[in-house]
């Protein structure tokens, strides 16, 4: 059985594993599922976005944000660092959830990988994926959930 990880504590730490060895690329990630619920976001549309960081600095940075920030935040880092990360942005309806996602050639050269989820409700909503190999991020009424799939 999978266990969830805490998506506040999986943020905290693995933003400081994460730092502690940026002089060399982290993501071993390839690739995310996804399951939605019925009830996810209180039956309204989730915004996603995936973010992939190629800079040291700006992932330490982005590490820090909630989704709510990171979202506000977009369209200003995109302007300020165009080449530093890439983005993946879905809107996902309860109950449908999006095909699996393979990370794209050049991911391992990322520093990091990061997923945001816009809920209408308080809350992180984000979380760090690059030390797992493949994740399940579930979509619940109230937060997403993101299980290791399979560990490096």
């Amino acid at each position: 059985m999978l266990k969830p990880i805490r998506i506040g504590l999986l943020a905290a730490g693995l933003a400081v594993v994460g730092l502690a060895g940026c002089s060399s690329p982290q993501v071993v990630t390839e690739g995310i599922e996804f399951q939605v619920t019925e009830s996810a976001n209180r039956n309204a549309p989730v915004a996603l976005d995936l973010v992939l960081v190629y800079d040291p600095v700006l992932a330490a940075k982005i590490a820090k944000l909630s989704a709510a920030q990171w979202l506000e935040r977009r369209e200003a880092y995109k302007q300020r660092h165009p080449q530093q990360f890439r983005t993946w942005s879905w809107e996902v309806v309860p109950g449908r959830a999006p095909e699996a996602f393979g990370m794209p050639k050049g991911a391992k050269d990322a520093l990091g990988v990061f997923l945001f989820a816009g809920y209408g409700v308080p809350g992180l909503h984000s979380a760090r994926l690059d030390p797992f190999k493949r994740v399940l991020v579930r979509l619940e009424e109230n937060g997403m959930r993101v299980y290791p799939i399979e560990y490096h």
